[in-house]
């Protein structure tokens, strides 16, 4: 019975609800207090983190759980539901269409902000540009904030709106994928936070556009 209103056209364009629920003022708290937290912490754990930037597990760290908040694995799996909605059903399709969404709406805010904030990252220790055109695809005044905390937080929350059951572990990766960006003195913590916080809002919005569309579905059908 289950299986059988999952699969029909109105509860499949659905989601179940946002990361949250009722209690999402203190998610929003928590991820505010997040950033505060970080920007008080930055310096003291960018000092102890900076003896690692060089050494072998910092490479393996950014050669290998880098590339899990990035499209190299966001984008094809976003692929592979839409894909797989032929044979799965249409809460998959939209499911892989909204959580692509997420991932590139995420990215491409991180990365506008990230030209106004114009932050140094932890290993900068040269000059910043003269001029504002000297920020435009200069990597290393680009560490406010972290895009992979962005688009990883952002599939993280739209996959659990979608799937409850994968609620931790995804979660627990997307956290996993951006404090690993610290030790290899890619990111200060409060960017991390702030990276966070804007993917799980974008997400809540997204999800929130989808929830108002499948009931005109249902209301139109």
């Amino acid at each position: 019975m289950e299986l059988r209103a999952l699969m029909s056209s109105d509860v499949a364009l659905c989601p179940l609800g946002p990361v949250g629920g009722r209690h999402r003022v203190w998610l929003w708290s928590a991820l505010v207090a997040a950033v505060v937290v970080g920007l008080t912490i930055d310096e003291p754990v960018m000092a102890a983190a900076r003896p690692l930037y060089h050494s072998d597990t910092a490479e393996l760290v950014n050669n290998t759980i880098r590339y899990l908040g990035t499209g190299y694995l966001q984008v094809p799996l976003a692929l592979l539901m839409l894909a797989a909605g032929a044979v799965y059903g249409p809460r998959v399709r939209v499911a892989g269409a909204w959580t692509l969404a997420a991932f590139l709406a995420s990215g491409l805010v991180a990365h506008v902000v990230k030209l106004f904030i114009h932050r140094a990252r932890p290993y900068v220790s040269g000059p910043a540009p003269e001029q504002w055109i000297g920020y435009v695809g200069n990597s290393d005044f680009a560490s406010f904030p972290s895009a992979e905390a962005a688009t990883s937080f952002a599939v993280a929350v739209t996959l659990a709106a979608w799937y409850p059951r994968v609620r931790l572990p995804v979660i627990l990766l997307a956290l996993l994928v951006s404090l690993a960006r610290v030790p290899v003195g890619a990111h200060h913590p409060s960017d991390i936070a702030a990276g966070a916080l804007l993917g799980v809002a974008i997400a809540q919005c997204l999800i929130s556009v989808a929830t108002c569309r499948a009931r005109n579905h249902a209301a139109a059908s």
